[in-house]
């Protein structure tokens, strides 16, 4: 990891929430920190707060995956499904 990526992991909630709200505020072309990574990037489009937005692992998904609870909850659920398939009882479940 970075220096900057381990500034990002220690940073808590509150001061990633900070960077965010800064993040949306700042103008087109300033540069701006990745509130989850910490990586510096400049900013292309109005609404960009994030250095990556798209595929695979990207930092507005994983943000929000930590800042919300139920998404949290459900990133978890998914994240090691291969062992819990087999331990779950699916004749039991509602949808």
């Amino acid at each position: 990891m970075t220096d900057a990526q381990l500034l990002a992991v220690e940073a808590t909630a509150k001061d990633r929430k900070r960077i965010y709200e800064a993040n949306k505020e700042a103008e087109v072309g300033q540069e701006v920190t990745c509130p989850f990574c910490g990586k510096k990037f400049v900013k292309r489009y109005s609404r960009q707060a994030f250095c990556s937005s798209k595929g695979k692992g990207n930092c507005k998904d994983r943000y929000w995956n930590q800042a919300n609870s139920k998404r949290r909850a459900r990133a978890s659920w998914y994240g090691n499904a291969g062992n819990r398939r087999a331990e779950y009882d699916w004749k039991n479940e509602i949808f």
